[in-house]
């Protein structure tokens, strides 16, 4: 009975600490901003920092050692300079703000289950792994209730629909085929010569049809 009233304590202590250290430094930061706004701030901070259940990014850096993919990945994930060498982190980042969440928010993404590892430059469209049906699936960040409905993936799956969008920016073959390279991709020359002899126009529905028809001709979606 006596430990629990000291871990109470102690934990009470933590809280305290942190709500004082985040109260200054959000005070120096915006010395403009009222006081309640600042107590606000400073106690969502202590929140996510005392939250020991959240997702972390080092917890997403192990999934990725385990699942082994390819070494382009970690370094994109930790922004190091091998990740800027091919140009790939303009299209490609960490998603940090996921890792701002607490685990309650986090939560809304089904985070036992789906762990974010990419994000486009926007923090818009996450790259994911589903550890339950061992596939890779991309989602909105603004519509976690569709995730469940989201098709699985094999990787090279999950980078179709970037082959087509570098088409359409006109990024050169070489450059795509590099890319394609680095991410591990068996296809992307095929794909490439499917797109330009294939593809007839770039409306929503023909792309959906197209990329349907080489899901299916590569084996891409996990049952």
């Amino acid at each position: 009975m006596f430990g629990i009233f000291k871990r109470k304590k102690n934990q009470e202590k933590i809280k305290s600490d942190f709500t004082e250290k985040y109260t200054e430094f959000y005070k120096k930061k915006f010395p403009k901003l009222p006081d309640a706004t600042i107590q606000k701030m400073a106690s969502k901070k202590t929140e996510w920092e005392m939250d020991t259940q959240r997702l972390k990014k080092e917890d997403v850096l192990s999934l990725l050692k385990k699942i082994e993919l390819p070494a382009i990945i970690n370094d994109l994930f930790v922004e190091n300079e091998k990740s800027k060498k091919l140009e790939l982190d303009d299209f490609y980042r960490c998603p940090s703000e996921y890792f701002l969440m607490t685990k309650n928010e986090q939560d809304h993404y089904n985070v036992d289950v789906i762990i974010p590892f990419l994000s486009d430059p926007s923090f818009y469209k996450i790259y994911a792994y589903d550890t339950t049906r061992n596939g890779f699936l991309t989602f909105d960040i603004e519509s976690p209730d569709a995730i469940e409905k989201t098709e699985r993936f094999t990787w090279d799956g999950i980078f179709v629909s970037d082959i087509l969008f570098w088409w359409e920016c006109d990024v050169e073959k070489n450059r795509i085929l590099e890319y394609g390279d680095v991410l591990n991709l068996k296809w992307v020359e095929e794909i490439l010569n499917s797109i330009e002899n294939d593809l007839d126009n770039s409306t929503t529905a023909s792309c959906t049809d197209w990329k349907n028809t080489i899901y299916t001709k590569y084996n891409m979606i996990i049952k």
